[in-house]
C-alpha cells in the first residue's frame, strides 16, 4: 500500500501558530513567494510576508480556516492581480475574509476597494448560533466595514449578479466552499459568467486528502474531511496554474485562457473531471450546470423546449 505523503506540521489545524511555527512557515513558503513575484514582475517582499505572519491570529474556535501558508498565498495573489473587488465563495468563520481584507488594504490603502464574500449558510457549519464571517471583525476591526457578507447565496449568484455588471468582470476570485466532488467544479461553472478574460481562480484544499491522511496518522483519529473535489479540479485543469508553498501545498490558483471571458469559456475540457465518481449527490441547480457541460446539445434543446412552453402559457 502506498504510504501517505509526509507533511511538515507548519501550522495547526485550529488556532494561531506560535513564533517557531511562523518561522518554519515563512521559510517553507518563501520559494513560492519568489516564484509568484517573478511570474508577475513584482519585487520580492519578505518584510511584507513577515508582517502578515505576525498579524495572523485567527480565533481558536475557527474550524477549517485557511492556515498561515494559505494566507500568504492569498496575500501574494491579491498583490499580483490587484483587484478592486475581491470575491470569495465560502465564508465560514471569516478568517480568509480577514486575510483578504488585510491584503486588499496593503495593496490599495484608503482608495476604493471591497471584499464580497458569499456563503450558502448564515451560520458557521459547526455552531448554528455563530454567524458566518465573525472572525473578520475580530481580526480586522478597522477594515471589516469594507466587507459585505452575502449569506444564503451560492456560486450561481456571483455569476448572475456580477456577470451582468458590464465592464466590471472579476480578475480574481477565491473558491473555498464544499470540497466534495463535483461541487468545486460546479462552483467554478457557476462563477464563470463573472470572470474576466485570463482571470485567476484560487482554490483552497487542493491537497485535502493528503492533509487528512497525515492528520489521521499523526493523531490516530478517524477523519471524515478528506474530500477530493478541489484536488481533482486543480490537477485536471489544462491551462495555467500555480500552487502555494511547502512540501504539499494546500492552496493553488488556476487561470482562464487569455482573451477568453468566463462567459465564453469552453468547459468541455472539464468533462472527464465531471465524470469522475462523485462524493455526494448535488442539488438540482448544480446538476443542471454539470449536465450542461456533459451534454450541451441536449441541454440547449431542453432550454428551447422550456422557452416554447413558457411562450404558449
Amino acid at each position: 500500500m502506498e504510504s501517505a505523503p509526509t507533511i511538515p506540521r507548519t501550522s495547526p489545524l485550529v488556532g494561531a501558530p506560535d513564533r517557531a511555527e511562523r518561522e518554519v512557515v515563512l521559510a517553507d513558503y518563501r520559494p513560492a513567494h519568489n516564484r509568484i513575484a517573478a511570474r508577475f514582475g513584482l519585487r520580492e517582499d519578505p518584510d511584507g510576508l513577515a508582517a502578515l505572519a505576525a498579524w495572523y491570529r485567527p480565533p481558536d474556535d475557527a474550524r477549517g480556516a485557511v492556515l498561515l501558508d494559505d494566507a500568504m498565498f492569498l496575500w501574494d495573489m491579491v498583490r499580483a492581480i490587484r483587484p478592486r473587488m475581491m470575491v470569495e465563495l465560502g465564508t465560514a468563520s471569516g478568517v480568509s475574509t480577514a486575510v483578504l481584507l488585510r491584503a486588499m488594504a496593503d495593496v490599495h490603502g484608503a482608495s476604493p476597494w471591497s471584499v464580497e464574500t458569499f456563503d450558502l449558510m448564515s451560520h458557521v457549519y459547526w455552531d448554528p448560533g455563530v454567524p458566518v464571517g465573525y472572525a473578520a471583525r475580530q481580526m480586522t476591526p478597522l477594515l471589516a466595514d469594507r466587507a459585505t457578507i452575502h449569506a444564503g447565496r451560492v456560486a450561481a449568484d456571483i455569476g448572475r449578479e456580477i456577470g451582468t455588471r458590464g465592464g466590471h468582470l472579476l480578475p480574481l476570485v477565491f473558491i473555498d466552499a464544499c470540497h466534495k466532488h463535483p461541487y468545486p467544479v460546479a462552483d467554478l461553472l457557476g462563477v464563470l459568467p463573472a470572470l474576466a478574460p485570463g482571470a485567476w481562480v484560487i482554490l483552497h484544499d487542493i491537497n485535502l486528502p493528503a492533509r487528512a491522511a497525515e492528520f489521521a496518522a499523526r493523531t490516530g483519529e478517524d477523519v471524515h474531511w478528506g474530500e477530493r473535489g478541489a484536488k481533482l479540479l486543480y490537477d485536471a485543469w489544462p491551462h495555467e496554474k500555480s500552487a502555494g508553498g511547502g512540501a504539499v501545498p494546500n492552496i493553488g490558483a488556476i487561470r482562464l485562457p487569455e482573451r477568453v471571458p468566463g462567459a465564453r469559456f469552453d468547459a468541455s475540457c472539464l468533462r472527464g473531471l465531471i465524470g469522475e465518481p462523485w462524493e455526494c449527490e448535488p442539488d438540482a441547480a448544480t446538476l443542471s450546470r454539470l449536465h450542461g457541460v456533459l451534454n450541451p446539445p441536449l441541454c440547449a434543446r431542453i432550454a428551447g423546449a422550456a422557452r416554447r412552453l413558457l411562450d404558449r402559457a
